[in-house]
């Protein structure tokens, strides 16, 4: 379901499966593919409704607030240790996995962010992930607190750059 969307996030999601072989049993059809923008995809699977995505689309669809309170406090740790959480559910039957990804930092993004900020450049990150993966992110590339800007949808960066 994860392997028509273009988010680098859904790479990574299609190779850990793939690594695990974990994959639709072979009769098994997908259609209606839909990227929902800054909160997932979604795909009729069979003749079920299966949703993947952050805790936005869960929320928004009523499913998050069904979670056992573990599931929550998982999802919430992970995200403080600067994972991004996502979750996997079926329409009419609720939240059916929980996971967490780690972005990968580029090598030289420290020395390329702290040799923009000596040549006297505004730096920030804006991301559509939770507060701790970029909290976690930022603070690795040495950038400020005011400059991370975290749960944003596409159309919200467009804020900080017009």
């Amino acid at each position: 379901m994860e392997a028509p969307s273009s988010h680098p996030l859904s790479a990574t999601l299609v190779d850990a499966a793939k690594r695990e072989g974990v994959g639709l049993p072979m009769n098994t059809t997908v259609s209606q593919h839909s990227i929902l923008k800054g909160e997932g995809v979604t795909a009729l699977v069979d003749d079920s409704r299966v949703y993947v995505g952050n805790e936005r689309l869960f929320k928004r669809l009523g499913m998050y607030d069904e979670l056992p309170a573990s599931c929550k406090e998982s999802a919430t740790k992970w995200n403080k240790a600067g994972g991004t959480v996502g979750f996997c559910g079926i329409e009419g039957v609720g939240v059916i996995g929980v996971f967490c990804m780690s972005d990968a930092i580029r090598k030289d993004a420290k020395q390329v962010v702290a040799a923009l900020l000596e040549e006297g450049f505004e730096v920030m990150m804006l991301t559509g992930d939770g507060d701790g993966a970029a909290n976690a992110v930022g603070w690795e590339v040495g950038l400020s607190p005011e400059n991370i800007h975290s749960q944003l949808l596409p159309e919200d960066k467009l804020h900080f750059i017009g």
